[in-house]
């Protein structure tokens, strides 16, 4: 008995050496023919990718998104599909390991003699009790179960990295709507004071028409004027309650629109650090997932080419009516009981050949997304890099405008004190002024958008806000 004990020992680690023999995967980079450059095109420095968080001097900021990580909903959805996608990780990878199952049952049964149907003279009741257990094991001889836990544990590495991926992009739109809001408050500021400006300049056109110096032609210009100027202040208004709600919607919040944005845009204390193009393809969650997903069909790939070889099962019973409990516990009387079973497919209608082009045929497709990904990854930080040197000159330009602007407004009015120039003149530097102030914020926000969508692309971390909100999910399985 010790010596089939001992064969059947050593037949399960040579199954199990060979279910942990698998042939590695070439790089998914190469075999999409992708070369990653060597720098940016754009980038000044190729120092390391810091948080960027910080690099608004903004603590306000800083507050509403550790909020949106802790109440945004769909990120909730996405955590739980992480955590669905670990659960189903484990519980395939269960799959090999050995089933060990106990049974217990009682019967009880009476007997009796009679002297008729009627009538029972005496009676005796006999009964017993049965403990057993039983062993299954399915062999993993051709590492099937280990490429359907590989694949498996691949998509729950997905799933993490998708995950990352939604905190980031989260936290940026959370910042995007919070200086749209900014920009929102200042335009319908500058809307006001432009309106009134009109008004003020339609009060005098209309002294004049009265006085006939102004003609109807120009009093109804005038008219128009106030009525754009009017529909243009609600427009900003209406942008500014879209802005609002969007943002206290990504916040967990029902939109009320009582929240309150700081007076001015932040300033952004410090230059961008682009890193490395090799770096991005390591640090972009996006690309990890892509790249996870490849991983899992070809893990899939592999289980469905073992399709056509036979599958082979241990099993053993033993229970106490057979056995003196003692013997129950022993594992070499349980293993001397083994039972080998083999189901070899013989024909299915060509089911394993259709899935195992179908397993092909979503690899392809995986590889070709993870491609499509890491380009579209390098797109994104090289146009980002290139927006931001031009959008940093526009603003420079835009303030130097409103600057001068702002001189030209003084210097009217001072002419207007000396009767040097009449009122509509001053009023008309006042909206030169009002539009070069406008066109100075929005550019002030697109460029903060535009450092906002390059920390997006870079794949950079927030600063620690994960970790503050508790979202820092840290649990591993093994493959």
């Amino acid at each position: 008995m010790r010596k089939k004990t001992r064969y059947i020992f050593l037949f399960i680690i040579f199954t199990s050496f060979i279910a942990g023999c698998a042939a590695r995967r070439n790089a998914p980079l190469e075999e999409a023919g992708l070369t990653v450059p060597e720098a940016w095109a754009w980038a000044a420095v190729s120092a390391p990718v810091e948080p960027w968080l910080a690099d608004f001097k903004s603590s306000a900021l800083k507050a509403i998104v550790i909020e949106a990580l802790k109440g945004n909903y769909d990120l909730q959805a996405t955590v739980a599909r992480m955590d669905a996608a670990r659960a189903s990780a484990r519980s395939v990878g269960a799959d090999r390991l050995p089933k060990l199952s106990a049974n217990f049952g009682a019967t009880k049964t009476a007997t009796g003699n009679s002297l008729s149907t009627a009538v029972i003279v005496s009676s005796t009741a006999s009964g017993y009790m049965d403990f057993g257990l039983t062993l299954g094991w399915e062999l993993d001889l051709w590492g099937k179960l280990r490429d359907r836990a590989r694949a498996s544990y691949y998509d729950y590495e997905a799933a993490k990295a998708a995950v990352k991926a939604a905190r980031l992009s989260l936290a940026v739109n959370v910042a995007r709507r919070y200086f749209d809001l900014i920009e929102a408050d200042k335009e319908a500021e500058l809307m006001a004071l432009n309106l009134d400006s009109f008004r003020r300049s339609l009060l005098i056109t209309e002294e004049g028409f009265n006085d006939g110096v102004s003609s109807a032609k120009d009093l109804r210009l005038m008219r128009v004027s106030v009525a754009t100027a009017e529909s243009n202040y609600k427009k900003s208004s209406e942008r500014r309650a879209l802005a609002l709600a969007t943002l206290e919607a990504l916040l967990g919040r029902s939109p009320a629109f009582k929240f309150k944005a700081e007076e001015d845009f932040p300033e952004i204390i410090t230059s961008v650090s682009a890193g490395l193009p090799s770096g991005l393809v390591r640090r972009r969650p996006d690309i990890k997932e892509a790249e996870m997903r490849l991983a899992a069909t070809d893990a899939a790939l592999a289980d469905a080419s073992k399709g056509f070889l036979p599958d082979l099962t241990l099993g053993s019973s033993v229970n106490s009516r057979s056995n003196t409990f003692r013997e129950l516990f022993k594992p070499e009387y349980m293993f001397s009981k083994l039972l080998g079973g083999v189901a070899q497919p013989v024909f299915e209608g060509g089911r394993i050949r259709a899935e195992k082009d179908l397993a092909t045929a979503r690899r392809r497709e995986a590889l070709a997304l993870y491609a499509a990904v890491v380009l579209k990854a390098f797109k994104e930080v090289e146009t980002a890099l290139s927006a931001e040197a031009y959008l940093l000159e526009q603003e420079r330009a835009d303030a130097s405008a409103a600057q001068e602007q702002e001189m030209a407004e003084l210097i009217a009015k001072k002419d207007y004190e000396s009767g040097l120039v009449d009122r509509t003149t001053l009023l008309e530097a006042e909206r030169l002024t009002y539009q070069a102030r406008l066109s100075l914020l929005k550019t002030r926000n697109r460029r903060l958008q535009n450092r906002l969508g390059l920390y997006l692309a870079l794949g950079g971390e927030t600063a620690g806000a994960e970790e503050v909100a508790g979202l820092d999910h840290k649990k591993r399985i093994t493959r």
